[in-house]
């Protein structure tokens, strides 16, 4: 809940939207959500849906760079895999 600001207990804002909806929606492939008994039967898209449905964060996942940001970063850290394997090893 670290990433989660609230104001009179209720959710108001999110910091860190893509470890956010990881985490939260969560955003899991399907061998690793197996794992997770209490994950069966959540609908990510629809609960991403709903995460990101509020117009301030949409307006701000694409003034950040949008899905373009998201696949380079992503593609970035696989290429760094085995460097930060190395660097916890």
């Amino acid at each position: 809940m670290e990433n989660v600001v609230f104001r009179d207990g209720v959710a108001y804002g999110l910091i860190d939207f893509d470890m956010t909806a990881r985490y939260w929606v969560p955003m899991l492939d399907p061998e690793t959500a197996a794992q997770f008994p209490s994950y069966a039967g959540l609908d990510p898209v629809h609960r991403l849906r709903i995460l990101a449905g509020d117009e301030a964060s949409v307006k701000a996942f694409h003034r950040h760079g949008g899905w373009v940001t998201w696949d380079r970063l992503q593609a970035w850290l696989i290429a760094q895999r085995a460097t930060f394997l190395d660097a916890l090893s």
